[in-house]
């Protein structure tokens, strides 16, 4: 083995080191004890979801699962991009036991995007310590760890760093090997399939390429890196092409209201956690006095991302870099600094004039939460960091002054921070918590200093070592988890009830209320129950990726239980709703709920006793106050009418042969002369194909989001099927895709050896 090699091996060997280090200092919960990542999102939503996606696997005719009958009386599956089914981390499920499979989706993406940060860094130039630096501040930063419990973020932001690192090598060296290894990181960016995030990457794509000044590459080089994005976008098709099918019928279509896009903007004066990681309090409690940055909130009362912070080198280098100049001839600072300045501008949202203008956007329009944004400032000021790492080692006199004049300018950042954050409450806060984090705050920069003006040896090392211990402590606090047992078990009143209840639809009375406010868990809010096989009815829209009639069909019976209680029951029974969770707060303060079981409940598909033609869902709620109990029996046609149906219709019985997810096949005998209308209790849905008897009959929605077709006369038998061409044929595509950049990557380029 050469020098040279060996040199290589030992860097490889030292990262490998250092990234696993760091890893068992974060996780060290959920790798040894037994315990489970439950922070927000995962435990009322991700757990439930990847449940079913084990059930679907299981169940479902086909693969990859199209129909999704546990969530919402039914919703696509696959075209979903949330669910990214074709991601690797996702088919983790079907390769492994659930719990380490779920692990690994939370553990394997920073210690990946870690290691992406340093190629990405000794691409660029920078020392192989710079880069280990690099590659910590941005895996196991704040940032990151803060998206462990926001997965479509995370399974889009990980791959960022070798998207940009091939995006460099394919403008320098046009090989077919580099544009190969961009689409396949591209696409795999895209699998994740969070809008937001694939915004900001292109976006610091662009930086990257505007920094490289090392050769001359004219507009011809930027055509292969366009090149490889192209054929990621192609890899990334089985996500995004059904996405924005699945798009133009959920509430996103049209661009979300102010109200709902301008949810957890970031506050400008969150900005000072760069240098201060507690300026909002301790979020692992947000519901204690730990949490005082509720103020800054307003209504939601709670950030998206947890944390944004670093280390407190990255500032301090950030500082010192630009007050020396712009670091060198082969390193252009100003697109990483605008980057990061429009990421401030989107993140800020409306606490900023611009916003208006900026909702105007396509892209923008359609998401909620600004702060999502934030990753487009923090990478490029970790790239300058690592930069600014590698002239610590030869500047001189003025670059300790700079970084002198950086410590105190992160001093009154803080300061400031802390009073734009806290105001009157800095004063009566739990001064213990606020206590901590200015001492680890002060002692880090003290030890930062001594490091900093020594000249006798390589100081770097020690400022890299620092951040990663640092970083550790900040970011275990970031990784909530608990014991596997205590999530998996069941409400004390619902536990009884599972086996049964997984047979007919859920119904939450909380569902769109939002009240009272109980704690997820503890009553079963959905969709946690789905974890359990329940499948679940007239839900919140959780993630806004729901059918758009889904949502109005929420809302409207949410109106008719909160207006007229009795004519709950014969809507919900004309739905199948099996039973309803009623959760109260009892006299003594506690929360308190229980099942409540319809006395009648319709099955799965049922011939209607009655047929009306309902419009809109205003008139449907109109229509089913003036049917009062007979709505139970009721199939309300929304639009127009088939221009032959019988009403009154044809009575009978349909009996249910067989039923999959997206697949229905019934046995259906329509009495008397009249045809008859089959209600079936499945969302509408493009997707879906029926035949009578063999012959295609068209279906029609009914009662705002339901199904409904018309039977001939007679015994027939009646099949639903529920068809995704686009889905298959973009995972036909994603696959040659794929297939194609790997034989690319393998491919021997013109004057090197294969």
């Amino acid at each position: 083995m050469t020098p040279r090699a060996r040199a290589r091996s030992r860097a490889v060997l030292g990262a490998a080191s250092l990234f696993f280090a760091a890893t068992v200092a974060v996780f060290w919960r959920a790798l040894f004890f037994g315990e489970t990542f439950t922070d927000r999102d995962l435990s009322v939503f991700w757990r439930p979801a990847r449940a079913v996606l084990v059930r679907l696997l299981a169940e479902a005719p086909s693969f990859p699962p199209l129909w999704n009958p546990y969530f919402a009386e039914g919703q696509p599956f696959s075209a979903n991009p949330h669910h990214a089914v074709l991601h690797p981390l996702t088919l983790l499920f079907a390769l492994l036991p659930f719990e380490w499979a779920f692990r690994l989706q939370i553990l394997l993406p920073p210690v990946l995007t870690a290691a992406g940060m340093y190629v990405f860094l000794r691409t660029l130039g920078r020392s192989h310590v710079a880069s280990l630096f690099g590659g910590a501040a941005w895996g196991f930063g704040g940032l990151l760890l803060s998206t462990t419990n926001l997965i479509p973020i995370l399974f889009t932001l990980s791959p960022l760093p070798f998207t940009l690192a091939f995006a460099i090598r394919a403008s320098r060296r046009r090989g077919a090997r580099n544009i190969a290894g961009l689409a396949l990181s591209f696409g795999m960016q895209c699998l994740g399939g969070e809008a937001a995030s694939l915004a900001l990457s292109t976006l610091l794509v662009l930086a990257a390429l505007l920094s490289e000044t090392k050769r001359e590459q004219g507009t011809r080089g930027a055509l292969f890196p366009l090149a490889g994005l192209a054929l990621g976008v192609l890899c990334g098709g089985a996500s995004l092409f059904p996405g924005l099918l699945h798009a133009r019928d959920t509430l996103r279509a049209s661009g979300l209201p102010d109200s709902q896009a301008s949810v957890a903007a970031f506050p400008p004066g969150r900005i000072s956690e760069i240098v201060f990681p507690y300026i909002l309090g301790h979020v692992e409690a947000p519901d204690s006095p730990a949490f005082w940055g509720s103020r800054v909130y307003g209504s939601e009362g709670f950030p998206l991302i947890f944390g944004i912070y670093a280390g407190l080198a990255v500032p301090v280098l950030v500082g010192a870099l630009l007050w020396t100049g712009r670091g060198n001839r082969c390193f252009r600072v100003w697109p990483w600094l605008a980057a990061s300045a429009a990421g401030w501008i989107l993140a800020m949202g409306p606490a900023l004039p611009l916003w208006p203008l900026l909702r105007a956007l396509p892209v923008v329009s359609g998401i909620r939460y600004p702060e999502k944004f934030v990753a487009l400032s923090v990478f490029p000021l970790v790239v300058l960091a690592a930069h600014g790492l590698d002239l610590a080692r030869v500047r001189g006199r003025a670059w300790r002054a700079a970084l002198g004049i950086s410590f105190t300018l992160a001093g009154l950042a803080a300061l400031g921070g802390i009073v734009m954050a806290l105001g009157p409450l800095a004063l009566t806060g739990p001064a213990s918590f606020l206590r901590e984090g200015l001492l680890e705050s002060a002692v880090t920069g003290l030890l930062l200093t001594a490091v900093l003006v020594q000249r006798r040896f390589d100081r770097r090392p020690l400022i890299l070592g620092l951040t990663v211990l640092e970083l550790a402590i900040h970011g275990n606090r970031l990784v909530g988890t608990r014991p596997e047992s205590e999530v998996w078990r069941a409400p004390a009143f619902l536990a009884p009830a599972i086996e049964e209840l997984r047979e007919k639809p859920l119904y939450h009375l909380s569902a769109i209320s939002r009240k009272p406010a109980l704690p997820p868990m503890e009553i079963a809010a959905t969709p946690v129950p789905a974890q359990w096989g329940i499948p679940l009815a007239l839900e919140e829209d959780f993630d806004l990726t729901q059918l758009r009639w889904s949502t109005e069909a929420s809302i409207a019976v949410w109106k008719i239980a909160s207006g007229s209680p009795r004519l709950l029951a014969p809507v919900l029974a004309r739905r199948g709703i099996g039973a309803v969770i009623a959760p109260r707060t009892g006299s003594d303060g506690q929360v308190v709920a229980g099942i409540v079981k319809p006395s009648v409940s319709r099955p799965l598909a049922f011939l209607a006793e009655r047929v009306e033609l309902t419009p809109d869902a205003r008139t449907w709620s109109e229509l089913t106050r003036t049917l009062g109990g007979a709505a139970a029996g009721t199939v309300c046609l929304m639009g127009e009418a088939p221009p032959r149906l019988a009403r009154p219709p044809g009575r009978g019985t349909a009996t249910i042969l067989k039923s999959r997810p997206g697949l229905l096949e019934m046995a259906v005998n329509v009495e008397g002369s009249a045809s008859g209308v089959l209600a079936v209790n499945q969302t509408w849905d493009r997707g879906w194909r029926a035949e009578a008897g063999g012959v295609a009959v068209p279906i029609l929605r009914a009662d705002i989001s339901l199904m409904a077709l018309e039977v001939p006369p007679g015994r027939h038998s009646v099949s639903l099927v529920y068809e995704a061409p686009a889905v298959l044929w973009s995972w036909l595509g994603s696959a040659a895709a794929f297939l194609l950049s790997g034989l690319l990557l393998f491919a021997r380029e013109k004057g090197r050896p294969g």
